[in-house]
C-alpha cells in the first residue's frame, strides 16, 4: 500500500498512473512499471520466505491510500484501480477507516489514539 497525503497540493493525478514505462520512472514506479513491479515483489516475497514470516507464495495487490485526488479524478481513478485489480483508498475512505478505528478498544498505539481523540473533538 503506497500512502500520498498530498494534503497542501492538486492531489494524485490519474494520468500519472495511467502510464506504462519500460524503465521505472517517476513517483509510482510500482503501478507504471511491469518489470520493476515483478522484481520487487519477487524479491519481497523471496525475503519474507526466507525469514520464515511466510510459507506460501500469497496474492498480491497493490494499492493507493490518498489523502487528495486531482479535482473529479477519483471516479476515473477508481474506474483504472478495478481494472488493474488495484486497491484505491480515496480520502472519504481513509476517513471510514478512522472513524472505524476510533471504536475499537483501548490499544497503547498512536494512531489508534489519534484516530480516537479525532472522533472526541469532532462536534
Amino acid at each position: 500500500m503506497e500512502v500520498k497525503s498530498f494534503l497542501d497540493s492538486p492531489g494524485v493525478r490519474v494520468g500519472h498512473l495511467q502510464k506504462e514505462f519500460d524503465i521505472a520512472t517517476g513517483g509510482y514506479k510500482l503501478f507504471t512499471c511491469r518489470l520493476y513491479r515483478e522484481i520487487v515483489l519477487e524479491r519481497l516475497v523471496n525475503q519474507l520466505k526466507a525469514t520464515g514470516m511466510l510459507l506460501t507464495d500469497p496474492d498480491i495487490q497493490l494499492g493507493l491510500a490518498a489523502g487528495r485526488i486531482y479535482r473529479n479524478q477519483t471516479t476515473e481513478m477508481s474506474d483504472l484501480f478495478k481494472q488493474r485489480n488495484w486497491l484505491l483508498w480515496p480520502p472519504e475512505v481513509i476517513a471510514e477507516k478512522l472513524r472505524a478505528i476510533a471504536l475499537t478498544g483501548y490499544a497503547n498505539d498512536p494512531f489508534i489514539m489519534a484516530a480516537k481523540v479525532l472522533r472526541l473533538s469532532t462536534p
